[in-house]
């Protein structure tokens, strides 16, 4: 019984894991974007204050590229069942206008259609595998019928 429960949580824990994924991608990809437009916008009037953007763009976003790796890794097994896409900001306008890691994206949602398609293709071979099995035994249903009343005729004459 109390595995019954334990199975339960563990179910309900992937279930907030598959969001909270989503929402640290989501809020990486959005910082990264921001701070990015703000260096720019400032650095046209003040140098010095956008350097200072720089700097503290360049120690919150230090460890982005390895988390991305790992959500990477992460959305390549077989059995993750979220998405490592990032959702949609709340306002647009935080991160308009900057060249978002389109590339990086691309490649988030490859590994997410390869596994998909990997995953579609397993299941349609054992859809396959499962129809050869039936038409087996019903033809050999039918082959069995057929051979008995083969012998039954042959006794009968």
């Amino acid at each position: 019984m109390d595995r019954y429960f334990k199975m339960e949580r563990a179910r309900e824990e992937i279930q907030r894991l598959n969001i909270e994924i989503k929402r640290v991608v989501t809020h990486m990809r959005d910082e990264e974007a921001f701070l990015l437009r703000k260096e720019r916008e400032v650095a046209c009037t003040n140098k010095a204050l956008a350097y200072q953007v720089y700097l503290y763009r360049e120690e919150r976003t230090q460890f982005y590229d390895a988390h991305r790796r790992r959500f990477k890794q992460l959305a390549s097994n077989a059995k993750f069942s979220g998405s490592i896409i990032p959702g949609v900001p709340i306002d647009n306008t935080l991160v308009s206008g900057v060249d978002a890691d389109q590339e990086e994206l691309h490649q988030m949602v490859g590994i997410e259609e390869q596994r998909k398609e990997e995953e579609e293709e397993e299941e349609e071979e054992e859809d396959r595998e499962a129809e050869e099995e039936e038409e087996e035994a019903e033809d050999g249903g039918v082959g069995l019928l057929a051979e008995a009343l083969e012998a039954f005729t042959v006794a009968a004459h």
